[in-house]
């Protein structure tokens, strides 16, 4: 146990050092907040504009106007929810690679003095040019693990209150 309490007091003191040379870092979850709460508002004004799809349709009980989708237009709705939970994973992959290039930029430079100037942008440009694919793919992966695992919650959460 003791190696243990020693290694995570190591950890927490390489990364007290990481903050003080690279205290840009701190910004990235913000980042990503502000990326994240584009894409969802961007999302909803496009799934806002598949409910509005179809033949409309007056209701005789309320007489209000209702869309009535037909043919594929359904599947456009789940292929949508797909979208979101995929590109969302995406773009925290997306976070969590710059801070990871970053750390390894600050941690494997033997002279911290000549560290790069702005190691987070060149972290960025590396995943832009290396590992979007790798990126991708991972959040696809995670996607794909991810829908099944909230159709059993939604069917457990059902079974459950009954």
């Amino acid at each position: 146990m003791r190696k243990r309490v020693a290694l995570t007091i190591t950890l927490f003191h390489v990364a007290g050092k990481v903050f003080t040379h690279l205290p840009l870092l701190a910004l990235q979850p913000f980042w990503t907040f502000l990326s994240l709460m584009l894409f969802w508002v961007s999302w909803l004004g496009v799934l806002l504009f598949l409910g509005t799809t179809g033949s409309p349709v007056q209701s005789e009980e309320t007489g209000l106007v209702e869309y009535q989708m037909s043919g594929p237009l359904p599947y456009m709705v789940w292929y949508h929810a797909v979208g979101l939970i995929w590109i969302s994973q995406f773009i925290l992959a997306c976070q969590q690679m710059t801070v990871a290039g970053a750390v390894v930029t600050y941690y494997f430079t033997r002279n911290k003095s000549q560290l790069p100037m702005t190691p987070i942008v060149s972290s960025m440009l590396r995943l832009a040019r290396y590992h979007l694919g790798t990126v991708a793919k991972g959040s696809f992966i995670i996607t794909l693990v991810e829908i099944p695992r909230l159709i059993l919650t939604y069917i457990h959460n059902q079974l459950k209150g009954k």
